[in-house]
């Protein structure tokens, strides 16, 4: 037992005892039978035991005369309660003597309900299981209040007639086997009143199905006196079969045989087996209620756990509020909390000190992350801001579509000053219009400077001196300069990729000075014009061909509408027809751009006759008029709104009164952009008989072999890499 202190000068405990020597030193014997439910299990005993089980054999070793040499045990390290077990009563129980006043108190007062009686089922447990004198001393009968007390605080079912308190505890709330200890076993299975492990189970549970085919020599009404459950495993579902303790079967087969040597056997025995049929039933009725009471139980606990967390979430999230952090960072670091594995413990100032860094780390990213955000967003306010100022003086300076078009955009704008330090300067604080009113009263002053800048990098690219003799112009002594009006520049930019359905010719000083590439500011698109010899010489060919003034422009060009053919260009092939394609001047121009200087040296055209013209252009379709929606009303000045074509038309029609809407007269097409061109037709030329039908490759020297016309055409594709093969000049009819 604990030892008690007798010369402390304190007050000693006082004695409890309500009987005689005699009568204690019987209570004493009887704890120990009364504990014995709860003892660990000891090594395998030597003799048979009582339930007629063969004892095991020990293990014979062989005497040596050398003694075994010591192995030296490691110290093992001591908590701060260590110490414990050896304290004297008198100190464990002595604060709480300050309250007795009386000798009654002293009487009626009990030292270990004071001390222990804080405790819990699985504390009193764990405490008795510390060392023997604390465990004899709550094992002992006296301790019964002690265990029922415990119990009853936690809400949990009566011990049942024939288990003591400490073992019905065990079984409630211990988390060990019964039978082999293995650790983490916390399902017990009510219906056998045991836990143990799966393992155990599955050697010492025998089933109904066995025991009649294995235990012959056995009553064959032991499975009835008997309680039984229906897994062999923890967790598994159900089974038609009944199992029972093995133990159990050979302690009620060893109690039969014992009944069957007394006086009136057969009436005992009888009378014993129906008690226990019924005390059977009970448990297994009982067991039910158990086993809601272990469901409700975890019920409550998964609650009590989860006001445990929120209350943890919220000391965290206040005492980072107490540390100065903002609302944002503290609301994120709520939902951060809700999906972290939840610790159920009360937080302290320890614990708050282990996880503060790993979160005022996570505090700062989101702080940084919030006020990137925000500068972004002032930032596009900003930029909103300017844009919709400068947009607004636009529309209120009554500018024309080309007067517009020549100007720069508001993402231009916006990298020239004053306009650019208002975007950047001060990004913590929100820009307002009237800070914006110098900058306003600036732009017109921008506005021409940008534009003579424009002006001034397009007259650089065409102040060159070229000699068109070279393209087919008249010889003269001196260089000719390229007159403004036919002037023909082309873009370095993908946008203003080279084909010759929509061209890379910008043909005009005015169209090179509005031409613009870069639409978006969130694009990188930049306009790169260079001034192209081949494309100027091909424009001012079409002078002396039609018998045009030198002063005519692309405008008029464009309102005659006529249809070209290429003079160098060989017959192509398209089905069974020979023809070439019909150009557009513009068309025309891009075409003598991209020929190489071999096969074009000169431009050379020849113009359809009018019934020609109108075939072809019956036969094309304008993609600028498609569903291309860059048209702009030149009626509305100041209102720079896009449309489609038919919108266009009929926004003409119904606000301007205007019958039939006419190109660049009532609406433009956005003179920034270059304007798609019609599709190609193929014009018949020659003569389109074909003879046989069969063909020779004229790159085949001395291999005459005919061919059908689609033959011959992949034969110089694949062979000899002729991309378009020409009649006359890659093939010939047979």
């Amino acid at each position: 037992m604990v030892k008690t202190r007798r010369q402390s000068g304190k007050v000693s405990v006082p004695n409890l005892a309500t009987s005689s020597k005699q009568g204690q030193k019987s209570e004493d014997e009887g704890d120990e039978a009364w504990a014995s439910n709860l003892s660990e299990p000891e090594g395998e005993e030597d003799e048979a035991g009582s339930n007629g089980r063969p004892a095991k054999k020990r293990r014979k070793i062989a005497a040596s005369s050398t003694p075994a040499p010591l192995v030296k045990k490691a110290l093992r390290k001591k908590g701060k309660l260590s110490n414990l077990p050896q304290m004297p009563l008198d100190i464990l129980f002595e604060v709480h003597f300050c309250h007795i006043v009386s000798p009654l108190d002293l009487i009626l007062y009990n030292p270990s309900s004071q001390i222990f009686g804080h405790l819990g089922p699985k504390d009193l447990l764990n405490l008795s299981r510390t060392s023997v004198d604390l465990s004899q001393t709550l094992l002992s009968r006296g301790s019964v209040g002690l265990w029922k007390s415990a119990r009853i605080l936690l809400d949990a079912p009566e011990c049942p007639a024939g288990m003591s308190e400490p073992a019905w505890t065990d079984l409630l709330f211990g988390s060990g086997c019964q039978e082999c200890g293995t650790k983490g076993v916390t399902q017990a299975d009510f219906s056998i009143r045991r836990r143990a492990c799966n393992k155990c189970r599955r050697d010492c549970l025998v089933s109904i199905l066995r025991f009649k085919s294995g235990y012959l020599e056995f009553d064959r009404d032991i499975p009835k006196l008997l309680p039984h459950t229906s897994t062999i495993t923890s967790g598994q579902k159900g089974s038609r079969s009944d199992y029972y303790w093995e133990e159990d079967i050979f302690s009620m087969n060893q109690k039969l045989q014992d009944l069957a040597k007394g006086i009136n056997a057969e009436e005992t025995i009888k009378a014993f087996k129906a008690e226990r049929v019924a005390e059977a039933s009970a448990i297994m009725e009982n067991a039910h209620q158990l086993r809601r009471w272990v469901e409700r139980k975890a019920e409550k606990l998964k609650v009590e756990l989860k006001n445990i967390g929120r209350n943890r979430n919220a000391d965290i999230v206040a005492r980072f509020v107490a540390l100065g952090w903002e609302q944002p960072e503290v609301a994120r670091l709520q939902q951060q909390l809700q999906h972290e594995p939840r610790n159920n413990t009360e937080l302290t100032d320890r614990g708050f000190a282990s996880i503060k860094k790993r979160l005022e780390g996570l505090l700062q990213g989101w702080k940084e992350e919030r006020l990137a955000l925000e500068a972004r967003r002032r930032f596009g306010n900003r930029k909103a801001l300017l844009r919709s100022l400068y947009d607004k003086y636009l529309t209120t300076s009554v500018l024309k579509p080309l007067e517009w078009a020549r100007s720069p955009q508001y993402f231009d704008i916006l990298l020239v000053e004053p306009f650019k330090n208002l975007l950047h300067t001060d990004p913590g604080v929100e820009l307002t219009e009237p800070d914006c009113a110098d900058a306003i009263a600036m732009l017109p002053a921008l506005l021409d400077e940008w534009r003579k800048r424009k002006r001034a990098d397009v007259e650089a690219l065409m102040d060159v001196k070229v000699d068109l003799s070279s393209h087919g112009a008249p010889e003269s002594n001196a260089p000719q300069t390229i007159r403004p009006e036919l002037a023909v520049f082309e873009c370095g930019n993908r946008r203003c990729r080279r084909s010759s359905d929509k061209g890379n010719a910008i043909v005009s000083f005015n169209s090179a000075v509005s031409h613009d590439c870069h639409l978006r500011d969130d694009v990188d698109l930049e306009t790169h014009l260079e001034f192209s010899v081949r494309g100027s010489a091909a424009a001012a060919s079409f002078l002396p061909l039609l018998g045009l003034a030198p002063e005519t422009t692309p405008e008029e060009l464009d309102d005659l509408d006529l249809r070209l053919l290429c003079d160098h260009c060989p017959t192509i092939a398209e089905g069974r027809t020979w023809g070439k394609n019909a150009y557009k001047w513009r068309q025309c121009v891009v075409h003598y751009m991209e020929s190489d200087s071999d096969s074009h040296p000169t431009p050379s055209w020849q113009p359809l006759t009018p019934s020609q013209v109108q075939s072809v252009r019956n036969q094309q379709t304008d993609p600028g008029k498609g569903y291309n929606i860059e048209w702009v009303c030149g009626h509305c000045p100041g209102d720079h709104q896009f449309w489609g074509w038919d919108s266009i038309v009929l926004h003409c029609k119904e606000k301007h009164k205007l019958e039939t809407p006419k190109e660049r007269v009532d609406c433009f097409y956005n003179p920034r952009l270059l304007r798609p061109q019609p599709n190609l037709v193929l014009v018949p030329v020659g003569d389109q008989r074909q003879g046989n039908g069969y063909f020779y490759c004229l790159h085949c020297a001395g291999n005459e072999i005919r061919r059908k016309l689609e033959t011959v055409q992949e034969h110089l594709r694949e062979k000899h890499c002729v991309e378009e093969p020409a009649r006359d000049f890659d093939f010939v009819s047979a």
